[in-house]
């Protein structure tokens, strides 16, 4: 990033051009990475002011052809043909075809992965964080950081992942009726909805820290137990909006559920957290990358807690809104 070349990239690079240019005193910088800027944004806003978008008349031309379709419907006469070309589709892209019973909830989820990406859970925030990973890899090889370094990329990952997954596959799954309908134990619907979202952060704990190895060159355990602890923080993330569903009733105020689930991310992390840091204390060196394992420990425990706790939800429909 602090090659000349990358401050001609679109956004990022001009970005540090131009901070670079604060903190150096540079004024071609400044001047360059504002100019940039500015004439992007007046390249867009000349776009958008420039056509000739009439929405007031595609408005009274939607409310029209919605007319004609309710008269014709009243009085008996045959509906206008709106569209008469049928999307050809396959009969493997019909249905969902796999599954049994709850878990009928995880396949519906892996094929709406699908039709979004190729290759299912990885999306744009794992590659993201991937280059992100990647980036810090960089320059921890590049001055020759100690193994424990890693750590750092969990911590921010793990932080990251907590912004992230407020609102999971489970949360969209109880505004549903399916789940309901399912003839299967509350506690089985309910994880069956999670467990896509346990893989997923899976996925991206492996991608992640794989993408770091890779580029910082330090084949090492440490590298390996972190992204079993980014999996197990997850899970955690993911219980815990059961626990919101629980205790709030479906996160009824964006106020109230940032402070609720700071307090319980202080209350579950802060003994792992301890833990952690007691085990890396007095762990010999030889040893240092079990360190996180108290930390996955809890991190599962506690998921398996919250999911016997509160798995008897959809059983009380009064705490469903």
């Amino acid at each position: 990033m602090d090659s000349k070349w990358f401050g001609y990239v679109p956004v990022a690079g001009w970005t540090v051009m131009l901070f670079d240019g604060l903190l150096h005193g540079t004024f071609a910088s400044v001047f360059f990475g504002l100019a940039l800027f500015f004439g992007l944004g007046g390249i867009i806003v000349a776009l958008l002011t420039t056509g000739k978008a009439d929405y007031y008349e595609d408005v009274l031309v939607s409310t029209e052809t919605n007319y004609n379709l309710l008269k014709a419907k009243k009085e008996g006469r045959n509906l206008p043909v709106q569209n008469t070309k049928k999307n050809k589709l396959k009969d493997s892209d019909i249905g969902i075809h796999r599954g049994r019973g709850a878990y009928t909830l995880l396949y519906r989820q892996l094929l709406e992965m699908r039709r979004k990406s190729r290759f299912i859970f990885i999306d744009a925030y794992t590659i993201c964080a991937m280059v992100g990973s990647g980036i810090a890899g960089y320059y921890l090889d590049k001055y020759e950081a100690p193994d424990w370094t890693v750590y750092i990329v969990l911590a921010t990952g793990i932080y990251l992942q907590f912004i992230f997954s407020m609102i999971g596959k489970l949360k969209q799954e109880l505004s549903k009726p399916f789940i309901y309908l399912i003839p299967e134990p509350s506690i089985k619907k309910v994880f069956a909805a999670s467990l896509g979202s346990m893989i997923k952060h899976g996925v991206d704990g492996i991608a992640i820290f794989l993408a770091y190895t890779m580029v910082s060159r330090s084949f090492s355990l440490h590298n390996l137990f972190a992204a079993f602890a980014y999996t197990a923080s997850g899970s955690v993330f993911v219980a815990l909006t059961l626990l919101y569903q629980r205790l709030l009733g479906g996160q009824p105020n964006r106020m109230v559920q940032m402070l609720l689930s700071s307090m319980l991310f202080f209350a579950v992390m802060g003994p792992a957290i301890t833990l952690t840091v007691i085990a890396a204390i007095f762990l010999p060196g030889a040893l240092q990358f079990l360190c996180t394992l108290p930390f996955s420990t809890i991190c599962l425990g506690v998921t398996a807690l919250v999911f016997i706790a509160c798995g008897d939800l959809l059983d009380k429909s009064e705490l469903i809104r």
